[in-house]
């Protein structure tokens, strides 16, 4: 996809988006579509954003672990 910034509205990314959730077996809400810079020389702020998005998704999960875990130890 050149355009990153449409990357939400590609049907075949929402298709690939529901057969990883599929065969993983993890919500949809969890895969987060990103462009590597595999064969890029140059760096784009669209890509930058997909990859920064994914991250902060990445680190929401593991603060939401941690506070889980937490508040089972202070239960016990």
């Amino acid at each position: 996809m050149e355009d990153v910034r449409n990357v939400y509205k590609s049907g075949y990314i929402k298709e690939m988006m529901q057969e990883a959730s599929a065969q993983l077996g993890v919500p949809l809400s969890c895969i987060v579509p990103v462009k590597n810079y595999s064969e890029e020389l140059e760096l784009d702020p669209n890509t930058d954003i997909l990859l920064l998005s994914a991250i902060i998704q990445m680190l929401r999960f593991a603060d939401n672990y941690f506070d889980e875990i937490s508040d089972f130890e202070v239960k016990e």
